[in-house]
């Protein structure tokens, strides 16, 4: 059991930017001991879906270019949830936008913070099993703003191999895709 939080009260919300995307907070706060402090906090503007895709290849990752640390990282497919669409519509979209490859069955396995320091919102961590990865790639190409190359299957010693060398260093795709391995 975990102990019980020393609550951090919020005084004051003050919204210094917003978009479609999202709004971000520098929130003034008080600690335990009355230390008064400010603390930014983003909150996605959307529900946030992570896709494990799986097949007998593996777990699909694809390599996107990340603006804010400058990087090419290797990721799971994810992104934002629409109003109106169900998990497994979320999913399969943003499997087929970011990879090409069109979703079969939908499994939710969860929720997890990609960042419990600044970011409020959970994404639902969904495991979508792909029958014939053999079939190719469709029609629908990767986003040109962050896929830079086509998806690759990693087997899950692969996976392993690339977090404990620093290849794959997406805390929110380690998380999901652990999550994911753990279900079974």
């Amino acid at each position: 059991m975990l102990p019980e939080p020393v609550p951090i009260i919020r005084r004051r919300e003050n919204l210094v930017f917003s978009n479609r995307f999202g709004e971000l907070y520098d929130d003034e706060v008080e600690g335990p001991s009355g230390d008064r402090g400010n603390y930014l906090r983003w909150r996605w503007g959307a529900r946030g879906v992570v896709v494990a895709a799986r097949s007998s290849k593996g777990t699909l990752f694809v390599p996107a270019y990340r603006y804010p640390p400058g990087v090419v990282s290797l990721e799971l497919p994810r992104g934002g949830w629409d109003v109106g669409e169900s998990l497994e519509e979320a999913a399969c979209r943003e499997l087929l936008e970011e990879s090409g490859y069109v979703g079969g069955q939908v499994t939710e396995r969860g929720q997890i913070y990609p960042d419990t320091g600044l970011i409020e919102n959970a994404v639902t961590v969904a495991e979508v099993l792909i029958a014939e990865p053999d079939l190719g790639v469709g029609e629908q190409r990767a986003e040109v703003m962050e896929s830079v190359a086509e998806a690759v299957w990693l087997s899950d010693d692969d996976v392993l191999r690339k977090v404990a060398n620093g290849e794959l260093r997406c805390s929110i795709s380690i998380a999901a895709f652990t999550m994911c391995r753990l279900a079974h």
